[in-house]
C-alpha cells in the first residue's frame, strides 16, 4: 500500500502539473483573429452525439465546406475539425479524438493533402526535409491534453525525425510562446468560438476571385506514395473497420500546386477504394457541382464563398441521400446552430446574392452580362446598360447600397434599366443575372458577383 501511494502521488502531481501548464499556455497561443483556434476547438464546444458528421482535413475543408450554409438550407450539423495544412497521416488520431464525444457521426476525411507533414509543398510526399513547425503547432496546440494527443505528438515528431530537445515545444507549447507574456491583452483571455460553427470568415474567402482554369487538370494517372502515408492510411482503415466507423473520403475539386500531386491523390484514393471504403472524388465534377473555375476560387487551391456555397449544397445532398441526415432546424437542442446560421447570413449578406440559393436552377451556358455603363439619369435615378447574354430571355437586376445587402429590384427583357429609387447619396452597386425559361422553369446563367458601382 505504501509503495502504491509512493507511486500514485507523484503521478497525480505530474498529471495535475501538465493540465495546469496546458491551461496557462492557451492565452499565449490565442489571438482574437486566430481562425485555427476556431476550426480546431469548435468540436469541444459541441454536445455529445450532436453532430451528423465531422469533416477532417486541411484548409480544403473550411474553404469548400461551409457548415453555416449547410445548416441554413438543410438543417444538418457537419462540423469541420481541421487546420491549415493538416497532414493526412494525422487523420486516425483526429477521428479517435472526435469520437470521444461524437461516436456515431459520419467521418468525412479529405484526401487532397498528400504531403507527409505540412501542406503539399512537401513535393513528392516522400520526404520530411520541408517540415514546417507551424503545421504541428496548428494541429496540436489547441487539443486538450490526453493520451491520444500525446500519442499523436509522439508519432508526428517521429515522422519528422525530431530530436528530444526539438520535440519539447510540442509537448509543452509554453516553450515556444513564453516570450509573448509582455504582449498579452484582454482578448488573449477571451478564447471562445465565434459561433459560426467553423464557417470561413477570412477576407480573401469572402472577397477575392482567382481564375484557375489554366491550372485545373484532371488525370487518371497514379504515382507512388511514401511508406509512411501508406502505413498511416492502412492503420486508419483498420481502425474504422474494427470500430465500425462510418467514414467517407472526399477529394475536393481544386487545382494542385505541385507536380505529381494529382497522381498521388489518385493513388491514395485507389488504396482506400481497394480496401472497400467509399471515395467521393469530385475533381472531375466541377460542371455537375456548378463550380466555375474562372470565378469560384480565391486562389489556386481554395474556393471562395461562391464556390463553397455550390460545393456545400452538392455535398449536403449527397450526405442526406446516402446517410439519411434529418433536418433539425428549429429543434431547441440545436438553437445554437440556428443562431450561427442567422449570424453568418448577416455577415455575408453584402457578398451573397439571393439567386445563389437556386443552385440547381442554373444554366451555365448563359454567360455573365458585362455592365458597360452606370450613370446618373437625374437627381433620383441611375441608368444601367449591359451587354446581351447569349441564350438569355430576361435579366434580374440586383442592387446594394453602401455594401449593406444585395436585393432584387426588377426584371428586364431589355439590356437597359433605370433605377428610379436612387435619391439618397451613397455607393450604388449593380449586377445583372441573366435567365432563360425552360419548360416553365426559370434557369439562371452566370453573373458578376461584385457588380459595377457608382458613387452619388
Amino acid at each position: 500500500m505504501k509503495i502504491f501511494k509512493c507511486i500514485i502521488k507523484p503521478v497525480a502531481f505530474i498529471t495535475l502539473f501538465l493540465i495546469l501548464l496546458s491551461a496557462v499556455s492557451v492565452p499565449l497561443m490565442f489571438s482574437e483573429d486566430d481562425n485555427e483556434f476556431q476550426w480546431m476547438t469548435g468540436i469541444y464546444a459541441e454536445r455529445e452525439d450532436a453532430l451528423d458528421a465531422v469533416y477532417i482535413g486541411s484548409s480544403n475543408c473550411y474553404a469548400f465546406w461551409n457548415p453555416a450554409i449547410a445548416w441554413e438550407r438543410y438543417g444538418i450539423s457537419v462540423l469541420p475539425y481541421t487546420c491549415s495544412s493538416q497532414p493526412l497521416i494525422a487523420a486516425e488520431y483526429l477521428v479517435r479524438e472526435a469520437r470521444k464525444t461524437q461516436p456515431d457521426a459520419v467521418y468525412i476525411i479529405n484526401t487532397n493533402t498528400v504531403g507527409i507533414l505540412g501542406d503539399s509543398n512537401s513535393g513528392s510526399g516522400d520526404s520530411v526535409s520541408d517540415f514546417d513547425s507551424v503545421v504541428l503547432h496548428r494541429l496540436l496546440d489547441y487539443m486538450p491534453l490526453s493520451v491520444n494527443k500525446l500519442k499523436l505528438t509522439d508519432y508526428l515528431c517521429d515522422v519528422a525525425e525530431l530530436s528530444f530537445s526539438e520535440r519539447l515545444e510540442y509537448y509543452f507549447p509554453i516553450i515556444r510562446y513564453h516570450d509573448k507574456w509582455d504582449t498579452l491583452t484582454e482578448e488573449n483571455f477571451d478564447y471562445e468560438t465565434n459561433n459560426y460553427k467553423g464557417a470561413d470568415t477570412l477576407y480573401w474567402y469572402l472577397g477575392y476571385i482567382c481564375d484557375v482554369s489554366e491550372n485545373y487538370t484532371v488525370t487518371d494517372e497514379c504515382l507512388p506514395i511514401s511508406d509512411v502515408l501508406t502505413d498511416s492510411l492502412n492503420s486508419l482503415l483498420d481502425y474504422c473497420e474494427e470500430e465500425d466507423v462510418r467514414v467517407l473520403f472526399v477529394s475536393v475539386p481544386r487545382a494542385e500546386e505541385n507536380e505529381g500531386d494529382p497522381e498521388r491523390i489518385n493513388t491514395v484514393n485507389k488504396l482506400i477504394e481497394d480496401r472497400g471504403f467509399t471515395v467521393l472524388d469530385l475533381v472531375d465534377k466541377v460542371d455537375e457541382i456548378g463550380i466555375d473555375t474562372a470565378t469560384d476560387y480565391y486562389n489556386i487551391t481554395h474556393t471562395n464563398l461562391h464556390g463553397a456555397i455550390k460545393f456545400t449544397y452538392y455535398l449536403s445532398d449527397y450526405l442526406i441521400e446516402n446517410y439519411g441526415f434529418e433536418d433539425k432546424r428549429g429543434d431547441p437542442d440545436y438553437s445554437d446552430w440556428d443562431q450561427a446560421a442567422e449570424d453568418y447570413a448577416e455577415l455575408i449578406k453584402s457578398r451573397r446574392l439571393p439567386v445563389e440559393n437556386f443552385w440547381r436552377m442554373r444554366n451555365y451556358d448563359i454567360p455573365a452580362p458585362w455592365i458597360s455603363e452606370v450613370s446618373e439619369g437625374g437627381s433620383s435615378s441611375i441608368d444601367i446598360t449591359w451587354t446581351a447574354a447569349w441564350g438569355a430571355t430576361g435579366y434580374e437586376i440586383y442592387r446594394k447600397v453602401d455594401d449593406v445587402e444585395w436585393v432584387y429590384i426588377a426584371d428586364s427583357f431589355e439590356t437597359t434599366f433605370t433605377d428610379k429609387d436612387a435619391a439618397k447619396s451613397g455607393k450604388y452597386v449593380y449586377t445583372i443575372v441573366p435567365y432563360c425559361i425552360e419548360d416553365g422553369e426559370k434557369y439562371y446563367g452566370k453573373f458578376n458577383y461584385w457588380g459595377r458601382a457608382l458613387e452619388k
